[in-house]
């Protein structure tokens, strides 16, 4: 059981597409929209399955998570100019159009930001409140800025775990667990990325892992602020499970940020009545009847002619990726030796 106290995955057998007997690999492939978790879940992977990121790797992070600072703090600008409901204070505004220009983080620049971060209400409101289309792990950006910024910073795997960094183009990731050689492919989930998810569909693909943001219904995309996120991500998976290249592969579909998504039912106990017109009061205040809704939406969506298996996931647990990967690791292995008859 992972740190966000994740459902138990239900075990069921998982049907194989494989075409070919001698194939020794597990091809798996991972898709979903923009800041679903794919990257966080493909790093969990390495660290449970190889020797984790190197020394280079890791001082990478740095500057990431320095970027995530910053921006979150900019988005938070952002969504000033556009709103009349909240207003900073004239010596804060300063600061803030100050901070619009900046390009990097630092000593300067955090200075300003903590300065508002620690003195203003209203930003304060904004982030906890969620607002603006924030990072999901903004306030763990502000709380943690200073050590960041340091010059002896080193970070944390929990650090690494929700930095925050946008995926282009496309990346494998190949592994061995328990013996058995897998091989999945990620492909940014951005609008402008998936003109190459094409590509990827060729191929003998065991089974198509999607990742849903289940904290993200009351929320809009960043690069369409007329578009919800929930919205996007139902259609794109209505389009790929119904896709011809799909058409006898097995389909997993990991509703990540759980443990987000509690903490909003229980802040936000009308959020999601405020967000779905057929979600009732008591519901919406209700984890398990507003975790089966958004379910149930995703499986009315589902295009696939192979059955569908969902598995409620936080990824930046370990423990939770390693209990859920083990239980469709397993399932996959046993399958595919029922479809070659070993």
């Amino acid at each position: 059981m992972g740190i966000c106290g994740s459902k138990e995955a239900t075990k069921n057998e998982l049907p194989i597409h494989s075409n070919k007997k001698e194939d020794s690999v597990i091809e798996l492939l991972l898709l979903g929209s923009g800041d679903s978790g794919k990257s966080t879940f493909c790093k969990q992977l390495m660290c449970l399955y190889k020797d984790g990121l190197s020394a280079k790797e890791t001082r990478k992070y740095v500057e990431i998570l320095q970027h995530n600072v910053l921006t979150n703090m900019q988005m938070v600008g952002y969504f000033l100019e556009d709103q009349e409901e909240f207003e900073l204070s004239p010596e804060n505004k300063e600061i803030m159009d100050e901070i619009l220009d900046e390009q990097v983080l630092n000593e300067n620049v955090l200075e300003k930001i903590m300065h508002l971060w620690s003195s203003d209400q209203v930003i304060q409101n904004i982030v906890h409140d969620d607002l603006g289309g924030l990072d999901s792990h903004a306030v763990y950006y502000f709380e943690n800025a200073e050590r960041f910024i340091d010059e002896y910073f080193q970070p944390t795997q929990e650090d690494i775990m929700k930095a925050r960094m946008k995926t282009t183009g496309i990346s494998d990731i190949s592994f061995t667990s328990d013996g058995t050689e897998f091989r999945i492919t990620d492909v940014g989930g951005q609008r402008s990325e998936r003109r190459k998810w094409i590509s990827t569909f060729k191929g003998n693909i065991a089974s198509v892992l999607f990742l849903v943001a289940l904290d993200e219904f009351d929320k809009q995309l960043v690069e369409d602020p007329e578009t919800n996120r929930f919205d996007e991500s139902l259609k794109l998976f209505g389009e790929v499970t119904s896709s011809q290249w799909f058409a006898d592969t097995a389909f997993v579909l990991f509703m990540n940020k759980d443990d987000l998504f509690r903490k909003k039912i229980k802040n936000k106990p009308k959020a999601m009545n405020n967000r779905f017109a057929d979600v009732s009061l008591s519901d919406s205040k209700d984890y398990d009847a507003s975790y089966r809704y958004i379910q149930r939406r995703f499986e009315d969506a589902y295009g696939g002619s192979s059955r569908l298996y969902v598995y409620p996931t936080c990824a930046i647990s370990t423990d939770d990726v390693s209990n859920i990967f083990s239980t469709v690791r397993n399932e996959l292995i046993i399958n595919l030796l029922s479809v070659n008859n070993l």
